[in-house]
């Protein structure tokens, strides 16, 4: 499954939120320097989701803020947003 989750670096907490539009963003305390917050972005997905770090990776965004991450052993989108704590189905890539 590929999920599309605009990062917002530096800002100074952790926390997964939706848009008006749908959108998951995720504040993450890391700079976007050297990869730290793509590492930080797949660290709190994983404990979020409960899954293994090795099952996640950035397939698309690497160097931007709006990723597409690909997770491995969830069903569906419905699993995600629950795990989060967001209990709403907005679209998948």
């Amino acid at each position: 499954m590929k999920i599309t989750i605009k990062v917002i670096p530096r800002s100074g907490r952790q926390l997964f939120s939706l848009t008006k539009e749908g959108v998951l963003k995720c504040y993450l305390q890391s700079p976007p320097e050297g990869g730290r917050a793509n590492k930080e972005l797949i660290d709190q997905l994983s404990e979020a989701l409960d899954i293994p770090r090795r099952a996640m990776c950035i397939v698309q965004g690497a160097t931007s803020r709006t990723k597409v991450v690909e997770i491995e052993g969830l069903v569906s989108i419905d699993e995600v947003w629950e795990r989060l704590g967001l209990g709403l189905q907005k679209t998948i890539v």
